[in-house]
């Protein structure tokens, strides 16, 4: 086999160089997950820097945050999609308007939210409120959506009581 041409997995498989969707896919969804965890650390870094009274790092890093959030707007809408299985609806992943009617929040949140935003699909309601739109440039502000933001991770990390099994 000729291993010089195609995509190799790291199991050590290869993927002939004529399956471009599979590689393209691949490649598009790392970098989304890499540019998601980068912004996620920008807007921790700015929550840190608001605190200290920075506020001109603070703004920097909400920039750089929006201008992420941008990037991958259009990363996501030129990732090909590939549908191994259709999920029953209670398992089927929300999109960020969905999320956001789900919490308290949600007049102000689906006001501001950005509509290239609406249909993607985010696995948690502090995910949605991250995606949806620059909360620095919204009425409320940034510290409003900071705080739900947070609260919303930490409501997402308790486990429920439905979840929980004691040890027999």
């Amino acid at each position: 086999m000729d291993r010089t041409a195609g995509f190799y997995p790291a199991n050590g498989g290869s993927i002939p160089s004529g399956d471009t969707t599979f590689s393209q896919t691949r490649i598009m969804k790392t970098a989304i997950a890499h540019l998601e965890a980068q912004k996620q650390t920008l807007l921790h870094n700015a929550a840190v820097f608001h605190r200290e009274g920075r506020t001109q790092e603070r703004d920097t890093a909400l920039d750089d945050a929006n201008d992420i959030t941008e990037a991958l707007m259009v990363l996501e809408s030129r990732t090909p999609t590939v549908v191994t299985r259709v999920l029953p609806e209670t398992q089927r992943p929300r999109t960020v308007r969905e999320w956001l009617a789900t919490i308290p929040e949600a007049e102000a949140a689906l006001r501001n939210m950005l509509p290239d935003n609406a249909d993607t699909h985010r696995g948690s309601a502090h995910q949605a409120l991250a995606r949806a739109f620059g909360w620095r440039g919204s009425p409320e502000g940034y510290d409003f959506w900071y705080t739900v933001h947070e609260r919303l991770e930490r409501e997402s990390l308790t486990p429920s009581s439905e979840n929980t099994t004691l040890p027999v």
